[in-house]
């Protein structure tokens, strides 16, 4: 997941303890106002967070192999355009 969901878990954590120790304090000096905008980026840090890992999860669930019924994993046959070219050829040349 790398070091998008570690600076986003960082910033989350910082910003909850921010809110938690500092709160009490910001409520009695500046009012209800400095606990909305504390609030808001509280509320910013965990939407950041949510779309790091869900954008990391699905990076990590699209890159994996498909996987048939059986278990086993699908290969795709790649066809380059000469062959397909060459079987058209020789398609034409029978007839």
């Amino acid at each position: 997941m790398g070091n998008r969901v570690s600076l986003a878990a960082g910033v989350l954590v910082a910003i909850s303890v921010f809110t938690w120790l500092a709160g009490p304090l910001l409520e009695t000096q500046f009012g209800t106002g400095a606990l909305i905008t504390t609030y808001a980026a509280l509320a910013m840090a965990a939407g950041a967070m949510t779309y790091v890992l869900v954008s990391s999860w699905n990076g990590s669930t699209e890159s994996q192999p498909a996987e048939s019924e059986a278990g086993n994993v699908q290969a795709t046959i790649e066809i380059e355009e000469t062959e397909i070219d060459d079987e058209i050829k020789q398609l034409k040349d029978t007839d």
